[in-house]
């Protein structure tokens, strides 16, 4: 008996983040012990700063922030549980922290702080799951996998396995995109019921991860609604549950603008002169750095993927992108350019007041929904069926290439320092990092590798046996 689709999905996602959350350095990824500390506090029921806490070292993280010195310049000595401590993420709406701070109340000290990275991991991986099982139910077919897997990239994975709001607000944007599809462009194998409540749910909670998560949120409605027949649209807000949501959306958003975003808001146009920018070529000129940090720039900015796995990864998305503009219908070509359209219109807009502020993580929301709708686009393609399992076979084999040097890239950096690039044809005398040997990182993460051909095999089972003719919905 092939296991449900959901389990055999997981199989997939789960073992890469749960290896970059165990490997990797403790206080290695952006801004993470300012976000445990306040997790610490917020769980607790304590919204103001500063926080109580299990005297987690939040400061040691300065040696790695943009030094390039390897992970043992940290001394994770715990300090006096119950201390105070201050963090910058005080202003952050609350959702993220709530749901990062669930492990702190059981464990504390580094095997807490480990725990808490788990939890995430385990969280974001079930997130994503279930966005993607949404989709299968759209779209059952290879394709739906190989937009999802493109999307993943590298440094999303390692978002996902970090406790920082990135990873969380990406694969809920991700499931923002399927179960929105699932609810205003149904096809004929959509399961309609839970579709509209995970689109529901996730419509209201999603802005509550960050800040500027609002903002994404409205361009993936625009989306979504741009590839929705006029009929749809119409029978849809008669109904009584489309108007509720409607109305908790609008108050939403003004709750989130008085309580968080407004004054972040302010203050991040009033630094405007002195962050360099006052053109919208400030941001247009950052646009390749934008992209190249989502696809692989780990920790403190100070970790890049190599230029020659750069190269396969963008060489990857962009095939993949241009064969959905080539085969996709007309509902979903619209809203594909669209997103593809503000995934460059938003950063060099906000570049214009402030450069150098949107990093590559910020847009995942729009990243993965460029290749959400670009695997549907390849799924209802009239392309050769030959040609596309072709296709998926070897993007998958690119990516597991390319997600195990970037893993083993960001390895080397903290045993060796910024110089390390972990190409295994040049050896080294530094082999070791601090938190775990490269030797056994490698044969434990290869071991992970080895798990998704495995899940994926039985996948494909699943899905060739249920494949069946897709008719787009009208209602």
């Amino acid at each position: 008996m092939t296991p449900p689709r959901w389990l055999l999905i997981i199989s997939c996602v789960l073992p890469l983040t749960l290896i970059w959350a165990l490997a990797n350095p403790m206080f290695g990824m952006n801004d993470e012990p300012a976000h445990m500390i306040r997790a610490q506090g917020v769980v607790r029921g304590d919204f103001s700063d500063p926080y109580p806490t299990d005297g987690l070292p939040g400061e040691q993280y300065d040696c790695v922030f943009w030094q390039g010195q390897t992970a043992d310049c940290m001394n994770l000595t715990w300090g006096t549980d119950g201390a105070m401590q201050s963090s910058p993420t005080n202003n952050y709406p609350p959702l993220f922290h709530l749901i990062a701070g669930v492990p702190s109340l059981f464990v504390s000290g580094l095997a807490g702080a480990y725990l808490m990275r788990i939890w995430l991991t385990i969280v974001c991986s079930a997130v994503l799951t279930w966005a993607t099982t949404l989709l299968l139910d759209r779209s059952p077919d290879r394709a739906t996998l190989l937009g999802v897997s493109v999307g993943c990239t590298p440094m999303l994975i390692f978002c996902m396995s970090g406790v920082a709001p990135s990873g969380l607000t990406a694969v809920a944007a991700t499931l923002l995109w399927s179960s929105g599809l699932n609810y205003l462009s149904p096809t004929s194998t959509t399961k309609f019921i839970r579709s509209r409540n995970s689109f529901f749910t996730v419509a209201v909670l999603f802005p509550f991860l960050r800040r500027d998560a609002f903002l994404w949120e409205g361009i993936i409605i625009t989306c979504l609604l741009v590839m929705a027949s006029r009929q749809t649209l119409i029978d849809l807000f008669r109904r009584r549950s489309t108007q509720i949501l409607s109305f908790i959306l609008v108050a939403t958003v003004g709750v989130i603008w008085l309580t968080w975003a407004a004054d972040a808001t302010n203050s991040f146009a009033d630094n405007a002169a002195s962050h360099f920018g006052g053109s919208w070529t400030s941001g247009l000129g950052q646009m390749y750095t934008y992209i190249l940090m989502l696809v692989g720039c780990f920790g403190w900015n100070s970790t890049w993927m190599s230029s020659e796995m750069m190269v396969l990864v963008l060489g990857t998305a962009t095939t993949v992108l241009l064969l959905a503009v080539a085969g996709a219908g007309r509902s979903l070509l619209r809203g594909l350019l669209l997103t593809v359209a503000f995934f460059f219109i938003v950063p060099i807009t906000i570049g214009a007041v402030r450069a150098y502020y949107i990093q590559g993580r910020y847009l995942f929301p729009l990243w993965v929904g460029v290749f959400v709708l670009s695997g549907q686009a390849l799924a209802g393609s009239h392309l050769d069926e030959r040609f596309r399992r072709r296709l998926f076979r070897i993007v998958i084999s690119l990516q597991l290439v390319y997600q195990f040097f970037a893993f083993a890239q960001n390895q080397r950096r903290y045993a060796v320092g910024q110089r390390g690039t972990w190409r295994f044809l040049s050896l080294d005398n530094v082999w070791h990092p601090p938190m775990m040997s490269n030797k056994v990182t490698a044969v434990i993460f290869v071991f992970a590798l080895s798990l998704i051909p495995l899940a994926g095999t039985l996948l494909m089972r699943n899905l060739d046996a249920s494949a069946q003719p897709i008719k787009r919905s009208s209602t």
